[in-house]
């Protein structure tokens, strides 16, 4: 099993950027704060009860923890049967995470230590670094434009990558009220030299070492398109601490994770469609079981799985929940992301946050409106590249209204499961829908992310005669702005693009080998055939 650790900077040893920022902090005198000894004696403490509860399994080579299969039997394929058919999980393995379980969520601290954050701070955090930095400064612009002036983060999961962008970081930044943090100087060097990370798990490490204690975690190709600082005064946020967003697929995960979790889910027992409540809970029979999916039963997480292009959590309620994420995200890629998709789109650390708030029993609200999906149609059809996500202070507002309504209406009734289930169907479409008129709070422009640079290389969106885009990339949506102005999705951020890269030529590392002369043509190009159309 490849265990997980972080990797290390590859620069030789000498006077470089970072060290010279270590001197600084020294003197008290560098935007990157200095980590305390007792902060990092904390996340020892932390990093060592995941390592002494490591899983003791072996497995033949080429084998997994948990294997993937199709299933075609009866029923829908969302129901217990189905998922627990669709990742094999042994006995043994079953028994271990069951036991680690157990132990980790016992013995993980409660809160953070004095240090892990500011005390009432609110802020926004994106990891940076490589090309990741270019998509985090331009989501910056963005948060800037909507009125915000909310403190930002980027966050660098290696030294290597802040010392590539230390102009970035040390000259531009703190222009617009942001900072860089370095991940392994918050942790400390006795767990960086013991634990390796990758991929989808910094999202979570990002969050516990940011330093504010009210986090809007955006992933760097999101851009809020709504002024994000009243959500933190907000009924839902108040109440909930943890705010997350659906994504397009069905919640998959593995029924085994409620045993492992000691979590009980009540089999007979339907109490959602969908991801709305049923109007009254009702009794369902072992053949009804096959046709219900599993996460409409009581007790299992709701539909639809979560999409963490952006989430929200207060550090001050929800710290059990954000270290048993962690947890789940340390051993991730073998277990949990597994356990937690079984092979379905989007495999990664997108459902261990509220997983892990219903292992600790801490509350949260998803989203319940769909998706607005943004893109373009041409002869190859349609393609999605944006996902509009709703208010949720709105979407909040909605659902109780929704859910008032519909109890005061047919809660009397005694309606059959059909019965409401054609109810509850017509209210997701409308007005919980991915066509309604909802505000949006963001757009995750997930698909052909940002990078003009890479635009001309793509026939299907760029224009080689006229040196630009040849088409509208994101369904003309317009939104509000907070002095009530119609803005242009598009175009706006076009003209935010040719501010960073050839009004303020910002440095960035991933562009330091291209050609910005020939991109700013394009740039220009595309900024002035959007203003006309």
């Amino acid at each position: 099993m490849n265990e997980p650790g972080m990797e290390q900077s590859g620069k030789s040893a000498g006077q470089t950027p970072y060290t010279s920022t270590i001197n600084q902090l020294e003197k008290g005198n560098s935007p990157i704060r200095l980590q305390t000894a007792e902060l990092h004696k904390y996340w020892d403490k932390v990093f060592s009860i995941f390592n002494k509860n490591r899983f003791n399994l072996k497995l033949p080579p080429g084998e997994d923890f948990i294997r993937y299969r199709s299933y075609d039997g009866a029923g829908t394929k969302y129901s217990k049967d189905a998922l627990i058919h669709r990742g094999l999980i042994s006995q043994q393995t079953h028994d271990e995470m069951a036991k680690k379980h157990s132990i980790v969520l016992e013995k993980l601290p409660k809160t953070l230590t004095e240090g892990a954050y500011v005390k009432d701070s609110r802020g926004v955090v994106i990891l940076g670094g490589g090309i990741y930095s270019w998509m985090a400064y331009l989501s910056l612009l963005a948060l800037r434009d909507t009125g915000s002036k909310l403190p930002f983060e980027l966050l660098f999961p290696l030294i290597q990558e802040y010392e590539e962008d230390y102009d970035l970081c040390n000259n531009e930044l703190p222009k617009l009220n942001a900072k860089c943090v370095i991940i392994p100087s918050v942790l400390g060097a006795r767990v960086t030299n013991k634990f390796k990370f990758d991929g989808y798990q910094f999202k979570s490490l990002a969050i516990v070492t940011s330093s504010f204690q009210h986090v809007i975690l955006l992933d760097s190709d999101n851009f809020l398109v709504e002024k994000p600082d009243a959500i933190f005064d907000s009924d839902v946020y108040k109440k909930h601490g943890l705010i997350t967003w659906p994504d397009y697929w069905a919640r998959t995960v593995s029924p085994y994770f409620y045993s492992i979790a000691r979590i009980k889910v009540h089999e007979n027992i339907r109490a959602r469609f969908n991801r709305l409540p049923m109007i009254t809970p009702l009794e369902i029979t072992p053949e009804e079981q096959l046709e219900v999916p599993y996460h409409d039963l009581e007790g299992a997480l709701p539909n639809l799985s979560t999409e963490s292009g952006q989430l929200i959590v207060n550090k001050g309620t929800h710290a059990h929940t954000i270290l048993v994420s962690l947890y789940y995200n340390v051993f991730g890629p073998s277990f949990y992301y597994r356990l937690f998709s079984l092979g379905e789109l989007g495999e990664g650390d997108k459902d261990t946050f509220v997983t892990a708030a219903m292992s600790t029993g801490e509350p949260y609200y998803q989203v319940k409106s769909h998706i607005h999906t943004l893109g373009f149609r041409d002869s190859d059809g349609f393609k999605g590249l944006g996902m509009g996500q709703v208010d949720p202070a709105e979407d909040y507002l909605k659902f109780q209204a929704s859910t008032k309504h519909l109890h005061d209406t047919y809660a009397h009734k005694n309606l059959s499961m059909k019965e409401q289930e054609k109810i509850l169907k017509s209210e997701l479409d409308n007005p919980f829908g991915s066509t309604n008129n909802a505000t949006i709070f963001a757009i995750h422009a997930n698909i052909f992310k940002i990078n003009p640079f890479s635009y001309m290389e793509n026939s299907r969106i760029y224009d080689p005669a006229n040196h630009r885009l040849k088409l509208r990339m994101y369904s003309k949506f317009s939104y509000k702005n907070s002095k009530g102005e119609l803005v242009d999705f598009e175009l706006n951020r076009w003209k935010l693009i040719k501010l960073a890269i050839c009004t303020d030529q910002v440095k960035f590392a991933s562009f330091v080998l291209e050609n910005v002369e020939e991109v700013c043509s394009f740039i220009t190009n595309t900024v002035e055939w959007l203003q006309k159309n």
